[in-house]
């Protein structure tokens, strides 16, 4: 890749993923607007140029406790998404220490519905 066009899709593509990510990780599964956190609350920083009618952010938000909206949608379908990760609790880390906390702690999955369509 030569010039900066031919990368920079991509590389906005992947920060967005990762974004949407963190999104899911950082919110309780069905988290109210008000109560997300703050750093997505007005939309994904850098996604303007996946906006399907041409500007602004694309703002996510908890439907239920599986399902998150991104408006303005830029999916044709719904899909879903799972997401192991490690629910490691506070008591257990200020008791055993992060390291003792986190290999105590078992995998969980959470499936998340991103609601495609207009």
């Amino acid at each position: 890749m030569t010039n900066q066009d031919d990368w920079i899709e991509p590389f906005r593509l992947l920060q967005l993923c990762d974004v949407v990510s963190l999104y899911v990780c950082l919110n309780d599964p069905g988290v109210r607007k008000e109560q997300e956190y703050p750093r997505y609350a007005d939309g994904f920083e850098d996604s303007e140029m996946f906006n399907p009618i041409g500007e602004g952010r694309l703002v996510a938000e908890w439907v239920n406790d599986k399902e998150i909206k991104i408006s303005p949608n830029p999916f044709d379908q719904s899909f879903v998404a799972t997401l192991k990760q490690k629910q490691v609790p506070k008591k257990l880390v200020q008791e055993a220490g992060i390291a003792e906390a986190y290999n105590q702690t078992a995998w969980v999955e959470q499936e998340v519905i991103f609601r495609g369509g207009s």
